[in-house]
């Protein structure tokens, strides 16, 4: 195939900070292609971005919007997806700072600079791939301590989940303050709980449609929308499609 994508499970250990390791490649022979859409996950990557003379290391820019990448034949991309509110275990930069910017990883780190020279070394995305895992899992098992409160991994679970309705509610049933609640969430996932909300109901809504055994009317109640209107705006903000678009072929 002239293009490839796989991921691969985290070790069990690890399964609370990192999502998944994964790797994307556009083989030279490949016939270009439009560009790859990104849609929001409320996720922060470490990326490494190989192209024909040149290799980029960086931390990816945490969306509220769809965006695109173009994919040129003979490049490459591998990297780590970190679960919302987990990067700062590796990436000790504030997620907030990441909105909508990707920052050069030794603008976190000067210490990434030996990874960086080493991922320049690596001829196959495999091997990059794995120099970035092991990187990552030394930086987890000294940074530990940086792993997000309880709390905000409990607000977290709930909104991923589909509950409560609102940050009010939320709030009150992790027993806290609603501006502590949202000042917290800035601090550790960059976005506030109710965008969280958006982004993670967004997901749920687009993999039951990609299912195909669900009405898009009964996929927007299922889900939490208002109504099947109220899910083609949200899904058309944050995905640059409308609904029936994610349909499976």
């Amino acid at each position: 195939m002239s293009f490839s994508y796989r991921q691969f499970a985290p070790r069990p250990g690890l399964s609370h900070l990192v999502d998944a390791y994964w790797l994307n490649v556009c083989e030279p022979e490949a016939e270009p292609r439009p560009p790859a859409r990104v849609l929001p996950d409320g996720c922060i990557d470490l990326v490494l971005r190989a192209e024909p003379g040149s290799r980029q290391l960086f931390a990816s820019a945490l969306s509220t919007e769809p965006y695109e990448i173009v994919e040129r034949p003979g490049s490459w991309f591998v990297g780590v997806r970190f679960r919302p509110a987990m990067a700062r275990v590796v990436l000790d930069v504030p997620p907030a700072e990441c909105r909508d910017a990707n920052i050069e990883a030794v603008a976190i780190d000067p210490g990434f600079a030996e990874l960086a020279r080493r991922l320049g070394d690596a001829s196959q995305p495999l091997e990059a791939l794995a120099l970035i895992q092991a990187e990552v899992e030394a930086r987890a098992r000294q940074s530990e301590s940086r792993a997000a409160p309880r709390r905000v991994r409990q607000a977290l679970a709930l909104l991923q989940g589909g509950e409560p309705a609102s940050s009010r509610q939320l709030a009150e049933r992790l027993g806290m303050a609603e501006r502590s609640l949202q000042r917290e969430m800035v601090a550790w996932a960059g976005l506030a709980p109710k965008v969280l909300a958006r982004i993670f109901r967004m997901q749920r809504a687009t993999q039951l449609i990609r299912g195909g055994e669900r009405s898009l009317a009964e996929v927007a109640i299922e889900t939490g929308y208002a109504d099947q209107p109220h899910m083609t705006r949200e899904l058309r903000r944050l995905t640059g499609r409308a609904p029936a678009a994610h349909l499976p072929p």
